[in-house]
């Protein structure tokens, strides 16, 4: 049988996080030459293709793809192949979030029910408010249930839905195929107490502020709020302010607006079953699709701003403000900027969805960075294991690279 019995969804939010988003020592091999090292690595691998960068000192000095955006027609991977990036747009979103702050929507401290059209309340705490702060740290006591958070997701119209990877997601993550809602009614839905689907399994029995607690939904929340102030939709703030100003013109959160559409990147359950494309109403907690050259183009961005330079969107206080250690884990003393992840030397997003791994990362002392991006599957297959191994020797080797 192709599809393993899946008892529980956890494992995507597990592996995200605490896979991809390890500091545990590197065993890939030393670099010497970087091409030919991960050339290796991609020829004993089941990854079908990826694209990564290497910045150093402002600029790109390597840009490389290897293997194929689609494994039937032979098509090769490149530095212009769009694809998703799952939850490397929160890293987008801790952009958005920081420069409506600038413009004085809210700040850190706002309660979120001073923003919202509805009321969110933890019904264990419901007395503490939550605030903006608790959201971009994943601190807010708001949990996702996986199987509601699959049920935001939409294949698209004119995927082939008979396939096999198709019914997976139709039948065991409960995907949908007709229209799915747009993000202010989900989140009404999900988090309002006249909400059609509120349960009070969806807050934690930890306080407000108190616990870290890794949410997509809250994420998209936290977006919701710039929607709601902005009186324009998240995406559309998002590509005036980021994408248009950093001229990442192959860069959206919609396969329907269809930019250089021949250049979409066919997602694998493995190299012989590809994933339909698919969407989500919860879309900006893991929607943005991109090109390994338009997120260096981000990623150049960042790292100025954590320098102090001059930038394109955000003043160098609201920079600061973004790195700034908002809330350190007790657990793993990983610690959270605005929807930043702070560990050591490194400052970092990674993401994983159907077919999708991909990271930015930087060094926040040599303030060299990478950024990483392939449309294969950790969470699923029969090969998730080994890609998983796979897709880490390559990051590892990047990491060596800027370090």
């Amino acid at each position: 049988m192709l599809f393993r019995k899946i008892k529980t969804l956890v494992l995507l939010v597990l592996i995200s996080l605490l896979l991809l988003s390890c500091s545990e020592e590197s065993t890939s091999p030393e670099v010497e030459d970087l091409s030919s090292t991960l050339e290796k690595i991609y020829k004993n691998s089941n990854i079908p293709g990826f694209s990564y960068a290497i910045i150093k000192n402002g600029e790109v000095v390597k840009n490389e793809s290897m293997g194929f955006s689609d494994v039937k027609d032979g098509i090769q991977y490149s530095n212009q192949t769009r694809q998703s990036v799952a939850s490397v747009s929160k890293a987008v979103l801790g952009l958005a979030i920081t420069k409506a702050i600038e413009l004085n929507y809210f700040d850190l401290q706002t309660e979120i029910n001073d923003l919202l059209p509805f009321n969110v309340v933890n019904p264990n705490f419901p007395n503490i408010p939550i605030k903006v702060e608790h959201l971009v740290t994943h601190t807010s006591s708001l949990v996702d249930n996986i199987e509601f958070f699959f049920s935001t997701y939409q294949i698209l119209p004119g995927e082939n839905i008979s396939s096999e990877t198709a019914q997976f997601m139709l039948n065991e993550l409960n995907m949908q195929l007709d229209e799915i809602p747009n993000l202010g009614e989900i989140l009404y839905a999900y988090f309002s107490a006249d909400g059609e689907f509120y349960d009070e399994s969806h807050f934690s029995n930890q306080s407000p502020g108190s616990v870290y607690s890794y949410s997509n939904l809250a994420s998209s929340l936290a977006a919701y709020l710039i929607e709601f102030q902005s009186g324009i939709p998240y995406k559309d703030f998002v590509k005036n302010n980021i994408f248009i100003p950093l001229g990442m013109n192959n860069t959206s959160f919609s396969y329907s607006d269809n930019i250089n559409s021949d250049l979409y990147a066919e997602l694998y359950f493995n190299k012989e079953y590809e994933y339909p494309k698919f969407m989500s109403s919860s879309y900006p907690s893991g929607s943005v699709i991109t090109t390994s050259e338009d997120l260096s183009k981000f990623l150049i961005e960042i790292i100025k701003g954590y320098k102090g330079q001059n930038t394109s969107i955000l003043s160098k206080q609201s920079y600061s403000l973004m790195f700034n250690e908002l809330f350190t884990d007790q657990y793993t003393q990983a610690s959270h900027g605005i929807f930043w992840f702070l560990e050591g030397n490194s400052i970092f997003h990674a993401g994983t969805d159907l077919g999708i791994v991909a990271k930015v990362e930087f060094n926040k002392d040599t303030e060299y960075g990478f950024v990483f991006m392939t449309n294969t599957e950790i969470q699923f297959s029969d090969e998730a294991g080994e890609n998983l191994e796979d897709v880490n020797k390559i990051l590892y080797t990047l990491i060596n690279e800027i370090n």
